[in-house]
């Protein structure tokens, strides 16, 4: 706790750069590298030299972030390339 300031106060403080108490204020929803529409994500695994030696790695998937009409409104989504080639979503076009 900061010297003179009560719980309540300090736990929605920030700093001059926003950050506050456990980490950065993020704008709107959090980020995150997952398809809105098959939940497909990172995937994780080895990666394996030539002399077979392993590390952690991750594998992460092709997320556009596309504008598509949602019940009629048009909405910002993340939405993985295998779901756009497929047809799952029709991606709103400039001109529409």
């Amino acid at each position: 706790m900061r010297p003179g300031i009560s719980g309540d106060e300090q736990a929605g403080s920030k700093d001059q750069w926003g950050m506050g108490p456990d980490g950065p204020a993020l704008r709107g929803e959090e980020m995150s590298a997952v398809c809105e529409i098959c939940g497909k994500g990172p995937g994780f695994g080895m990666r394996v030299s030539h002399s077979h030696r392993r590390t952690r790695r991750t594998f992460q998937a092709n997320i556009q972030k596309r504008k598509v009409l949602v019940e009629g409104v048009p909405r910002r989504i993340s939405v993985c390339t295998s779901c756009l080639k497929a047809g799952k979503v029709v991606a709103r076009g400039r001109g529409a």
